[in-house]
């Protein structure tokens, strides 16, 4: 399904190869790159299985060890082998065991849950992705997320100022916009409205998801061109929000 339509995974979303042999001894399901150009494992089950879970960390490790020969294999496809590849989940269902498991994973590794659902439509079968949310744990550090700690974990220094530059310009916006920090992103709505915008925090510097219509587009931000490309967007996002309500 996801060859066919990558597109049902996420806008930009393009597939590299399916059953991808690697070095411990199993074939990943689907190695694809997003439109960041970000390496991303898929794993899919038809039933709930807590060892995707497993057998997905196998493949990245594997991947992430390998992000060099991905780049040169996949030498058209524009792969970002500074970035840290990404996980995607896909099964009729996750038990809660495993939606706690997510949340030990380092912060630099997103591990995205996408439950399926399959409708039938004029005699075709149609398959819907639905995103599944980790269970918080008590187990996690307790210390509240704040600006400080998610500046930290960016290493660049452009990528910091960037990222301040960002905010700035964010909250230069409208009136009443108000934030969201979390332990991997600042997130940005005008007054009451849901989330226009998240700043993700990466190594380098910053991916902003963009609410456009229902859906979110993903950017990737390590330095003042991308990020001129980028401003223009978030400032497209208010405005048709506001226009809206």
């Amino acid at each position: 399904m996801i060859c066919a339509s990558p597109e049902i995974v996420e806008d930009g979303f393009r597939v590299l190869q399916r059953q991808l042999n690697t070095g411990y001894g199993g074939k990943l399901d689907v190695l694809g790159v997003d439109k960041t150009g970000t390496l991303t494992i898929i794993e899919l089950k038809v039933e709930e299985d807590d060892g995707i879970f497993a057998q997905a960390l196998d493949y990245f490790a594997w991947v992430n060890d390998n992000r060099d020969s991905m780049k040169r294999m996949f030498a058209t496809e524009k792969v970002d082998e500074k970035q840290t590849p990404r996980i995607i989940l896909i099964a009729s269902s996750f038990s809660d065991t495993l939606r706690r498991r997510v949340n030990y994973l380092r912060e630099d590794i997103s591990c995205n849950l996408s439950s399926y659902t399959v409708i039938r439509h004029k005699n075709e079968d149609i398959v819907l992705l639905n995103e599944v949310q980790p269970i918080e744990t008590s187990a996690l550090p307790p210390d509240p997320p704040t600006l400080e700690s998610l500046l930290n974990y960016i290493q660049t220094d452009d990528g910091k100022k960037l990222f301040t530059d960002a905010i700035d310009f964010i909250n230069g916006l409208k009136d009443e916009i108000r934030q969201n920090i979390t332990r991997n992103y600042i997130g940005f709505r005008h007054r009451n409205s849901p989330l226009i915008v998240y700043l993700n925090v990466r190594r380098q510097g910053f991916s902003p998801e963009i609410l456009v219509g229902d859906k979110y587009e993903r950017y990737f931000v390590s330095n003042s061109e991308e990020w001129e490309v980028v401003k223009i967007k978030i400032n497209e996002a208010f405005e048709a929000y506001t226009k809206e309500v």
